[in-house]
């Protein structure tokens, strides 16, 4: 495990339904972040898992279960923390992809994809949260009656619906991706700039929420560009700070060509807030062109930005996808709804 949110939702869904959790991190770093559950001191706090030092995280996890002797055992993503799989544990698997790690690293590592393929051998189940992953785990040889598709759903209590009826003067554009070239960041501030040679009268605020390895070079690019001015980088927003700070935006823009079902988008859609996302398989799961939301070629930012500023012409379409895009989620991605399948699932999986 990590320290993201997902690790955190899967803590507290199975902490709620009266599991135990041990939980291990595979990242090098201590384990205080992972909420109440229990821990214990091993291999993977020392240093980060790879091909490398497989055979000792193998070693090393193999005491843990003998040790603790868990009812199930959850893993994920399943290209590089599934590398403490071996045969004969004894425990069923439950292998759980963040997207990420299907979508994307088993193309640029044989490592990952060995062991992805491998994890998914080993399983005894496989979560994901859409079709389009789904489909990437049955390319590795998976079995479709061993996966269960839930979305990475959204707290509606949370982020409540508010229906803005018009866009600000300036219009506040937001991303709140990671700043890591998967995520592809810097199309949206090389959009903002093809949005100004477009139309040198709109001003506009680009929102970049989110920290990364990437920061300080897409700061320099926004200088570059000359929109420091029009371009305020705010870091990783809180959790419980997310609601309020997207609502002072105008519209929600991811450029990441890869994803799975992203939860900032669906947190977006719950509150009402447009969105602009990349054409792919996924983001077309959940966003119907002009009906809930837009898509645009991923990688064109001449395209972002020619669709930006046809929406920002046309704040009566923008409002137009608020309630639809709520109404998707609500019947969808309701995470009230998924933790209580993702409890079955455990129950299942390890039980029968």
């Amino acid at each position: 495990m990590g320290q993201g949110v997902h690790d955190r939702r899967f803590i507290a869904c199975a902490q709620g339904n009266g599991w135990e959790v041990l939980a291990l991190r595979c990242d090098g770093q201590d384990n205080d972040v992972l909420s109440r559950a229990r821990s214990t001191r091993w291999v993977g706090n020392r240093e980060s898992i790879s091909g490398v030092n497989q055979k000792s995280f193998r070693s090393e996890f193999r005491e843990v279960v003998d040790r603790f002797k868990p009812d199930l055992i959850q893993v994920g993503p399943l290209t590089n923390v599934a590398a403490v799989l071996d045969e004969n544990l004894g425990v069923p698997v439950l292998a759980v992809s963040w997207a990420r790690d299907l979508l994307h690293d088993v193309n640029e590592s044989e490592w990952c994809k060995e062991v992805a393929i491998s994890a998914i051998k080993l399983s005894d189940h496989m979560l994901v949260d859409c079709k389009t992953v789904c489909e990437a785990a049955l390319r590795l040889g998976a079995f479709r009656e061993d996966i269960s598709i839930v979305p990475w759903g959204v707290d509606l209590h949370i982020f409540d619906f508010y229906h803005k009826k018009s866009i600000s003067a300036v219009p506040k554009i937001v991303s709140i991706r990671s700043l890591e070239k998967i995520y592809s960041v810097s199309s949206l501030i090389e959009a903002a700039r093809e949005l100004t040679s477009l139309n040198a009268n709109q001003k506009f605020e680009i929102v970049i929420a989110g920290d990364g390895s990437l920061k300080t070079s897409l700061e320099s690019l926004a200088g570059d560009y000359g929109l420091s001015h029009s371009t305020k980088f705010v870091g990783t927003i809180p959790e419980s700070d997310l609601p309020q700070e997207l609502l002072k935006c105008d519209i929600y823009v991811s450029t990441s060509p890869t994803d799975g079902s992203s939860i900032s988008m669906l947190q977006a859609m719950a509150l009402g807030l447009p969105c602009i996302v990349t054409d792919i398989p996924s983001n077309r799961e959940w966003i119907e062109h002009g009906i809930n939301g837009l898509l645009y070629e991923p990688h064109n930012s001449r395209a972002l930005a020619e669709i930006l500023s046809e929406a920002i012409a046309n704040s009566e379409l923008l409002s137009s996808f608020a309630e639809k895009a709520r109404k998707t989620v609500v019947e969808r991605a309701d995470w009230k709804k998924g933790r209580k399948l993702i409890a079955e699932i455990y129950e299942h999986v390890a039980f029968t």
